[in-house]
């Protein structure tokens, strides 16, 4: 019988060269992440940007993006952003729509030099809170980005000059030999404590407005604009101090990138009563825009209908007018 020529020997080697790797590749391939659950089936939050420890100028607003998930319940739809425990913005899905993952775009601009921990909560529509996220930054004055300047170059030790006698090279400590521990008893894994059930929120019936006819005036970049927030209490029940947030944003689809903000704190009202705000806001940017005023009820509160949560006005922005077409025509 004729033997196996070298170049198919050859090709067949090659071939199950090919076939172990392939084998190889496949048992070792890690599947892909899956989002987190959070403890007891709440949602989960996480800060993409900014990374621990950045730094960010004083005076310049500081995006922080967050991603909320949910796979296990029924749905995010608002993000809050806290800096040092204090409510400074807050995000929600478009038309307050739960999504079993939500990105939301939130923004802080620092006023000193400090050192602050910003966190974020997302929630479920029943008021459902994810565990905190916190990251630390830390707010400077001037340009946060490194300088060319601002590399350090370590300096070459000077030469002993004639007549000195040279000092002796540092030593290098020798590390002590290890003692021998005496063997001992692996230990048992005590039990996970099982999560404590989240408390059931109180229900509330809180409604937000603007009177539309204080805001038909002609809007123009940099000019101020105040009216009226008209909060109130439909409810059986007492509603607590709610955070009034207003912003001029670009037209839908979400999210709010404010170019005009307003914020401040609502009172608690009793049942069928309600209160005036006063309001003022100054666009920063022309087009096409939109008042959005919505209410950010505290944690352990949910609103039966949020969609009263939320007051929305369009509105058109005319750039400002320029020094030459400000000056009346001559004679």
């Amino acid at each position: 019988m004729g033997g196996v020529r070298p170049e198919r020997l050859i090709q067949r080697l090659i071939l199950c060269v090919l076939l172990a790797m392939l084998l190889v590749a496949a048992c070792t391939s890690s599947p892909p992440p899956s989002p987190t659950i959070g403890p007891g089936g709440q949602p989960t939050v996480v800060i993409e940007s900014p990374a621990s420890g950045s730094p960010t100028p004083v005076g310049q607003p500081l995006a922080v993006q967050a991603r909320a998930d949910d796979i296990q319940g029924s749905g995010v739809n608002r993000i809050d952003l806290r800096v040092n425990d204090i409510l400074v913005d807050s995000e929600s899905t478009p038309g307050l729509v739960a999504q079993t993952m939500f990105v939301a775009q939130l923004s802080w601009t620092p006023s000193a030099d400090e050192v602050v921990t910003l966190t974020v909560i997302a929630y479920r529509p029943d008021g459902t809170p994810s565990p905190p996220a916190s990251v630390t930054v830390a707010v400077v004055f001037g340009d946060a980005s490194p300088q060319p300047g601002d590399t350090f170059t370590p300096q070459p030790s000077p030469s002993p000059t004639a007549g000195e006698v040279p000092s002796a090279p540092p030593v290098t400590p020798t590390a002590a030999a290890r003692p021998t521990l005496p063997p001992f008893a692996t230990p048992t894994a005590s039990p996970s404590p099982s999560p404590s059930p989240s408390p059931t929120p109180v229900a509330i019936d809180l409604d937000v407005s603007v009177e539309e006819s204080t805001l038909d005036d002609p809007w123009v970049v940099g000019s101020e604009y105040s009216f009226d927030v008209i909060v109130s209490n439909e409810g059986s029940q007492p509603a607590p101090a709610a955070s009034i947030r207003v912003r001029i944003c670009a037209s839908p689809p979400e999210p709010c990138n404010p170019s005009g903000s307003f914020n401040t704190e609502s009172s608690p009202l009793n049942p069928g009563t309600a209160l005036d705000y006063p309001a003022s806001v100054t666009p920063q940017l022309d087009g096409e825009r939109y008042l959005r005023v919505r209410l950010i009820l505290p944690p352990g509160y949910v609103d039966i209908d949020p969609s009263n949560n939320e007051f929305l006005y369009a509105i058109t922005v005319e750039p400002a007018a320029s020094p030459t077409e400000s000056l009346s025509p001559g004679p």
